[in-house]
């Protein structure tokens, strides 16, 4: 059976197969993404597998009737951690997740809310919002001739979508491939 270790003097009981179902349970209920893979217009990337032996660290080696040991609804923070966890103790996870890029028709995508669609384009909106006093005051310390110019909408949307299509990127390719 699969254990954990803890930094307490007491020991982690291995967990079972219904630890594990429990986890998940709880998974399904907390991720904040988990609406979007259920809704009508989205596409999941779960296959049908031939059935499999499950890993023995997460059970026997007979047959089971299940293709993963864990399954995970939302690619946010909090998923893909839960995802790359279980995975690093054996168990055959997959990670449901609408779309893996940013864009129509959900924009939301692997990364989750901050990265697509919260955090991270805010700041980047803030970030733009803020050049036009930072130059007014830009002449107090020395620069001549800073002018505000003229704000084009088109190229920093164009620029924000790159950026998060870039951290949408980071996850398929540095954080999950080896999960």
């Amino acid at each position: 059976p699969l254990t954990t270790s803890t930094h307490s003097s007491h020991t982690t009981p291995p967990l079972t197969r219904d630890t594990v179902k429990m986890r998940l349970i709880i998974n399904l209920l907390f991720t904040a993404s988990a609406t979007t893979a259920f809704a009508p217009t989205t596409r999941t990337f779960l296959h049908q597998l031939p059935l499999t032996s499950t890993t023995t660290t997460m059970s026997s080696t007979t047959e089971s009737e299940f293709d993963y040991d864990f399954v995970v609804i939302g690619g946010g923070s909090g998923g893909v951690r839960a995802s790359r966890i279980a995975s690093s103790h054996g168990a055959k996870t997959v990670l449901l997740e609408g779309q893996l890029q940013h864009g129509a028709p959900l924009y939301s995508a692997i990364g989750g809310t901050c990265v697509n669609v919260g955090c991270v384009p805010k700041k980047l909106m803030v970030f733009a919002g803020r050049y036009p006093s930072t130059i007014g005051e830009a002449a107090g310390y020395g620069w001549e001739g800073a002018t505000a110019g003229k704000f084009n909408w088109d190229t920093f949307m164009e620029a924000k979508n790159a950026e998060i299509t870039r951290l949408n990127n980071v996850y398929n390719e540095f954080v999950l491939k080896n999960a």
